[in-house]
């Protein structure tokens, strides 16, 4: 079977997506190769057919009842490259200021003293803390 990725994690850098990475990789129903970012433009050389099976051998460890993931590259660049100038612009625009209101440290800040309040029985459990 060839396998794809069923979920991505993006971050920017030294924002915690590689402990998030290592973490997700240790749960026995998902598969995340240890090669976290491969290097697979470099080894295709612009050749399309061999870049999308490199990719694709990148998930061959994969059981079928796992889902993949990992930090994403070839597709992301591949989908960025082709579409207009303009439309790339406009996309890193709204990308930037979606990264500004969610994931800056302001409001990470936030989020945490949110946690910080719930645990210490001072605040309700906030919306962005998910239990099993």
């Amino acid at each position: 079977m060839t396998r794809v990725p069923d979920f991505l994690i993006i971050g920017a850098m030294k924002s915690g997506t590689t402990t998030l990475y290592d973490d997700l990789a240790r749960h026995p129903g998902l598969f995340l190769p240890d090669d976290k970012e491969p290097d697979i433009l470099h080894h295709a050389a612009g050749d399309a057919s061999r870049a999308r099976s490199l990719y694709q051998n990148h998930f061959r460890g994969a059981a079928d009842t796992q889902l993949c993931g990992e930090r994403p590259l070839f597709d992301s660049l591949s989908a960025a490259m082709s579409v207009s100038d303009e439309d790339r612009l406009q996309l890193g625009m709204r990308g930037r200021a979606w990264m500004e209101n969610e994931f800056a440290w302001p409001k990470l800040a936030e989020m945490m003293i949110d946690v910080y309040r719930w645990v210490s029985g001072d605040g309700i459990r906030p919306d962005h803390v998910h239990l099993s």
